[in-house]
């Protein structure tokens, strides 16, 4: 009698790293089924593309993770992460999609769940989370007040993480997409999570976003799903993303160079898509929960949404 064949997953989430070994080693852990709460491993994968880190990260690190990692290794790669997101979606099999453009992002424990959630709640979700930076301050000015990847290793050790994932909450600063909190728009998602076929009808990430880092690859794809009439915007309340320090685009970048490289990060995006960047408007659905190392992030967000 032959086995049965083994389900596909509900959901695919696909992580780009570049030369970030250190970073990607905590991400991947926080998509694992041993730090992962309210989902199985056999209802999820992920698919980890290395976008020509030299050298390669080792393949054996994340499949040690669980059954459900695999890697792939891009040689020839573009410094934008557009055609490793779009590469690594052929590659994977879930009916829904988890996007995460920068895999230096560690992520709480029940993210996966509830965006999971989402999928059953709505028709055609967009669902996304808050983004933060660890450490006192956006990574940019934190390294010209002496914030450096030893002091993040100090903070994470003092939350003994990853024993409680939301005490990141606890050492972490509101990522500049997500300043504003719970309640107001934003115009990125560092983690964001659609259906397949949504992610199809929008021809998946434009790849003319050829900036290194992908400039506002990420907030063309977020912003064109959210704008779509036959789309939901769903707010996790109570999970997030947590970036890193690394060598990305704009970690560690001075004033003034940071400024010039948004300038031309706007130009591409008018000229791509013959508008200026602009906050969404679509009306907010709210998933989730609010455990108590999060209660600061909450009282941000009303404090935000409340102010004249």
């Amino acid at each position: 009698m032959k086995g049965k064949a083994p389900r596909a997953p509900v959901l695919s989430v696909i992580v780009v790293i570049f030369d970030m070994r250190r970073e990607a080693e905590r991400t991947l852990l926080t998509l694992s089924s041993s730090y992962q709460q309210e989902i199985d491993s056999q209802d999820y994968e992920v698919i980890v593309v290395d976008n020509g880190s030299s050298p390669p990260f080792p393949s054996q690190l994340a499949e040690s993770l669980g059954n459900n990692f695999r890697t792939f290794y891009i040689e020839a790669a573009s410094p934008s992460p557009a055609a490793a997101l779009n590469f690594g979606v052929r590659q994977s099999k879930g009916e829904n999609l988890g996007l995460i453009a920068d895999g230096a992002r560690i992520v709480t424990p029940r993210l996966l769940g509830f965006a999971r959630r989402s999928f059953a709640a709505f028709a055609n979700p967009v669902c996304t989370a808050l983004a933060f930076h660890l450490g006192p301050d956006l990574h940019r000015r934190a390294v010209l007040n002496g914030h450096t990847q030893a002091e993040e290793d100090r903070l994470l050790a003092q939350i003994d993480w990853p024993d409680n994932g939301y005490r990141l909450f606890e050492i972490a600063t509101l990522g500049g997409s997500s300043r504003r909190g719970y309640f107001l728009p934003k115009c990125e998602s560092s983690t964001l999570f659609v259906r397949r076929t949504l992610f199809d009808q929008l021809g998946g990430y434009d790849e003319r976003f050829d900036e290194p880092g992908g400039g506002y690859v990420n907030h063309d794809f977020y912003l064109r799903a959210v704008n779509r009439s036959d789309t939901d915007l769903v707010m996790l309340l109570g999970e997030g993303s947590f970036h890193q320090m690394h060598g990305g685009a704009m970690t560690g970048a001075p004033l003034d160079d940071a400024q010039r490289k948004t300038r031309r990060w706007s130009r591409q995006y008018q000229h791509i898509t013959g508008r200026k960047l602009a906050l969404p408007t679509k009306n907010t659905h709210y998933l989730g929960h609010l455990p108590p190392e999060a209660a600061s992030v909450l009282a941000i967000s009303l404090r935000e949404a409340l102010e004249p």
